[in-house]
Parts: structure tokens; sequence; C-alpha cells
């Protein structure tokens, strides 16, 4: 029973993650698509919208009894933001440099 639970509990991990992944990328698109006619304007906008505040979070979740539990979380979290941010941060600062060559 207890191997059973344990699959469980990792499957669930993984389409949560799978989840938020998806989630953060839609609103990566959403926060450039919104952003206006200003590239910088967009990129503002579409990183904001994938940021949070993630050493509240830590705080909040070191006060709580099941603190030890929410971290891996709310590091999974933080990871997924960097792997979606970082590479949009560099296609934008590419799209800027080709659009002030012109």
């Amino acid at each position: 029973m207890h191997g059973k639970f344990l699959y469980w509990q990792k499957s669930l991990f993984c389409k949560k993650s799978t989840l938020n992944f998806i989630t953060r990328g839609l609103r990566l698109i959403l926060g450039n698509l919104l952003g206006g006619p200003s590239p910088e304007k967009r990129s503002v906008l579409a990183i904001a919208s994938i940021a949070r505040n993630l050493g509240l979070a830590l705080f909040i979740a070191g006060l709580s009894n099941s603190g030890q539990q929410l971290i891996p979380t709310l590091l999974t979290y933080m990871i997924f933001g960097a792997v979606l941010a970082v590479p949009y941060s560099i296609w934008g600062k590419r799209r800027m440099k080709l659009r002030d060559s012109k």
C-alpha cells in the first residue's frame, strides 16, 4: 500500500509541475502579446507575469508546520520561472538590438 501511495504522490507532483510550466509559459506569451507596441513594455509585462515573490513564499512555508514539504514545490516553481525567463530575456535583447541597428 505504501508503494502505491508514493507512486501516486510522485505522479501528482509530475502533473502539477507540468501544469505549472504550461501556465507560466502561457502567461509569458500573453504578457508579451498584451504589452503593446513597445518592445520594452512587452518584455517587462511578460517577465512580471511569471515572476512571483518567492522569498515571501519561502518565509511563509518556513512558519507553517508543513513548510518542509512545500519547499520542493517552491523550488520547482523558481526553476521553471528561470527556465522560461532567461531565454525570453535573451531573445528580447536580441530583438531590441536588431531593431536599433536598422
